[in-house]
């Protein structure tokens, strides 16, 4: 029979059992108080480390905090218009092409001119933001304006003889094998850079015509056309027509090719070339066997014949004498007689 066991025995295997479940379980309460504490305002103050702010690159020292909070918000304003970024490139037209995006941005914030050139340092990198701490002090970065900031960088980036080589570019520039598009992207970007080089928009207009394909030009020959827009678009417009009926006629030929069974142009393989047989040349002379033109004695179908039976071809006198020794040619031998087979 099994022990039988009293209500107070099993009461105190119970309280051991469970002890050590109940320690762990203050444990875990007291560790979660505390982590609530250090989170309310009430609590004592705990030591934790602040999140990382993203400071910028170029940052002025000894400013209060209201002012640095409001420079954080215009410089995330900045940002957030998207503006480009500079690395450092000597090309004139990249230079002055980022130089004119970010005044448009500038000039859409409506800060002051230290401010201004303060926010274009930040989309300097690489290159060009080495030159910039090369070039501005400390005390430079907090106090040069936008104007200064710019002639600094056409110094650096933009050389003295980059406007007139450009200008002699533009003069010169043909449409060539770009398209119509890409050749008004230089040509816009040339005219931007070597400023009011024409002096009027019809001027610009017949340059632009100028450079174009002969096939383009000629078809726009005809037009009158007032601002630099309405030629481009022109000018796209008839480099679409052109090539679809280049692909039409392309198409076509095609197509009357594999009727007629040919392939396309462009479809060719290489194949190896084919052996000829060679041609039989057709005999003219006569036969000694027969006398008929045509073959020779040995393919003569007729039975052979000596040269003394009946009836056998017998050569003309004419043609025996004509076939002389060739003795007969060298001084000093003694003839021979030719013999009439």
């Amino acid at each position: 029979m099994g022990t039988i066991v009293g209500a107070d025995q099993v009461t105190r295997i119970l309280r051991d059992f469970l002890a050590p479940l109940e320690a762990r379980l203050t444990v875990i309460e007291e560790s979660f108080d505390r982590s609530t504490r250090s989170f309310s305002p009430e609590g004592p103050a705990v030591a934790q480390s602040e999140p990382a702010v993203m400071q910028p690159d170029v940052f002025i020292p000894g400013v209060s905090s209201a002012d640095r909070e409001e420079w954080l918000q215009i410089v995330e304003m900045y940002l957030k218009f998207g503006a480009p970024e500079f690395s450092g490139s000597f090309d004139p037209l990249v230079a002055d092409k980022w130089k004119e995006d970010v005044g448009v941005i500038l000039s859409l914030m409506g800060v002051d001119g230290v401010q201004q050139q303060r926010l274009a340092a930040f989309s300097l990198k690489g290159d060009a933001n080495q030159w910039y701490k090369h070039c501005f002090s400390e005390e430079e970065r907090s106090t040069v304006a936008w104007d200064e900031f710019i002639r600094r960088f056409d110094q650096q980036f933009i050389s003295s003889t980059a406007r007139p080589g450009k200008e002699a570019e533009l003069l010169a520039l043909e449409q060539g094998d770009l398209s119509v598009a890409a050749y008004t992207d230089r040509f816009v970007s040339l005219c931007n850079f070597t400023g009011n080089i024409f002096q009027t928009e019809e001027r610009k207009v017949r340059m632009f015509q100028r450079g174009l394909r002969p096939q383009i030009r000629s078809f726009l020959a005809s037009q009158s056309f007032c601002t630099l827009r309405e030629v481009a678009d022109a000018a796209i417009m008839q480099e679409l027509e052109c090539s679809a009926t280049k692909d039409k006629e392309y198409a076509k030929a095609a197509g009357q090719n594999q009727r007629k069974g040919k392939r396309p142009f462009g479809a060719f393989e290489q194949q190896a070339p084919q052996q000829r047989r060679p041609v039989a040349l057709r005999f003219s002379g006569s036969c000694h066997n027969c006398g008929r033109r045509g073959h020779k004695s040995f393919m003569c179908r007729l039975p052979q014949r000596g040269p003394d039976s009946p009836g056998s071809y017998s050569r003309p006198p004419q043609q025996a004498q004509a076939r002389r020794h060739y003795s007969d040619f060298i001084p000093g031998s003694p003839p021979q007689q030719a013999q009439a087979q």
